[in-house]
């Protein structure tokens, strides 16, 4: 077992007995110590059991004014030693508490702030409370309010415009210390902020950026801004409320029209005026965000015209062959919607890989037909309906007919087909609403075009 501690003389606190001792020798690992404490030399009971590796105690439980006497054991493995030395100590009785330090009082929006420190001096007790005390002339302080376990206090029963003197002082089981040092403060008048400044509204694609400085005046507290806008001047509705920034980006703008705006300040008190008044154009987005639209097999070829009668430019595309039964070999028509998005397609069979397709009124009725190459059939003839859908395709056989082109060839005024693959194939309108068979020119080639080249204007040669 440990031989006893040496016991150090102890120490009176303001608030109880702080006391340390050596390690004794010992035949093993020492593994903790007992602090003993008795009202009589040699009365001494177990106070508390702690840790080997600290060998100091403070006694909090210590009552002030009264005399105490300390043992302190150690133990280990092997059992409990002997105890120390005994050493007593007599605390000093408890007292009033010092006056605390009154460090700042303060107007704000919600009322005069009031902080303080702690005494330097709590009486050899803990402090329990806290009195602040409150007039409206120096020394003619009164209670306002006791408060527990804080440092501060704000004071809302403050009227604005009254400046209000302030004492505080500590409170311990003796009972109520000095009051501290006297500081003062104005309640703040409180007011609706001025008009902020509206320096810029900045168009951008779909959107405006506005801009603006902080009113010169938050009138007593702090601010949020109210953002409105109009489509003429002074025709200003509530856009959005902002709070902790100086810009704004308003998302909702239509392009290509102007919109006015106007800002103001909001406090506890109220909103402020709208002065400052700018206006911007949005500006138009050049493309709509790009859109992909799965048709479940191959596009081959596109082309772009009216084929649904409405006036508006519709999307044809053909497919080829990718293990899709439902869509192989297929005319898609992606008809234009009155937003100018592309409604879902509506597909029709063309019964084999067209890789060419061109858009053009072959039945003169004045509704623009489709026409596909496929090759080693010929072309077809998708006639445009007066319902504005496509009907039952028109064969016209012909060997050329990779690449396909439409025009006047021949000064009839109709549109004319020319086909393309190991030779060149050209189908005459025939004035009833179909090609001519194939006339053939010995020229082969991977792709055609149709225009007047030779300068003549009559005819439009390929």
């Amino acid at each position: 077992m440990p031989d006893p501690p040496t016991l150090g003389s102890a120490v009176a606190g303001t608030v109880g007995v702080i006391r340390s001792w050596d390690v004794p020798a010992s035949e093993g690992e020492i593994t903790g110590y007992r602090v003993w404490r008795g009202d009589a030399g040699g009365g001494e009971t177990p106070l508390v059991t702690i840790n080997a590796w600290t060998t100091t105690y403070t006694d909090e439980k210590a009552a002030a004014g009264s005399t105490y006497y300390y043992q302190v054991s150690a133990f280990n493995a092997a059992g409990e030693g002997a105890r120390s030395n005994e050493v007593s100590v007599t605390l000093p009785p408890a007292t009033v508490p010092g006056p605390p330090t009154l460090r700042a009082v303060t107007g704000s929006s919600d009322g005069i702030r009031v902080n303080w420190s702690a005494p330097t001096d709590s009486g050899n007790a803990a402090v329990t409370a806290y009195r602040l005390y409150r007039g409206t002339s120096s020394g003619s302080e009164s209670l306002l309010v006791e408060l527990r376990y804080t440092d501060g206090y704000v004071d809302t029963s403050a009227v604005a415009g009254t400046t209000y003197f302030y004492q505080v002082s500590a409170v311990n089981s003796v009972g109520e210390g000095d009051r501290s040092n006297e500081l003062s403060a104005t309640a703040i008048v409180l007011s609706l902020p001025s008009a902020p400044t509206l320096t810029s509204a900045t168009p951008g694609v779909n959107r405006v950026t506005l801009a603006w400085n902080a009113p010169a005046s938050d009138g007593g507290s702090s601010v949020s801004y109210r953002i409105y806008r109009g489509v003429s001047s002074g025709g200003g509705t509530l856009l959005a409320t902002v709070t902790n920034m100086l810009t704004y980006t308003d998302t909702t703008a239509i392009g290509g029209t102007t919109y006015f705006y106007q800002v103001s300040a909001v406090n506890s008190t109220g909103e402020g005026p709208r002065l400052e008044e700018l206006s911007a154009t949005a500006m138009r987005a050049l493309f709509r965000p790009y859109e992909a639209v799965a048709v479940g097999s191959w596009p081959e070829a596109v082309a772009i015209g009216d084929v649904t009668g409405d006036g508006q430019n519709d999307v044809v595309m053909t497919t080829g062959y990718y293990f899709d039964p439902i869509n192989d070999y297929r005319l898609f028509v992606f008809a234009q919607a009155s937003d100018g998005t592309l409604k879902a397609p509506v597909s029709y069979a063309v019964g084999g890989t067209s890789k060419s397709v061109a858009i053009g009124n072959i039945t003169g009725d004045g509704r623009p037909d489709v026409v596909v190459g496929v090759p080693g059939q010929g072309v077809k003839i998708f006639p445009q309906l007066a319902s504005g859908t496509l009907g039952t395709p028109v064969l016209t056989a012909s060997a050329n007919s990779s690449v396909i082109r439409l025009g006047r060839l021949n000064g009839d005024g109709l549109l004319d087909v020319v086909g393309v693959g190991s030779s060149t194939g050209v189908m005459l309108n025939d004035g009833n609403g179909g090609l001519q068979a194939p006339v053939v020119y010995p020229a082969s080639g991977g792709d055609l075009e149709v225009g007047d080249v030779t300068g003549d204007v009559a005819r439009t040669s390929s």
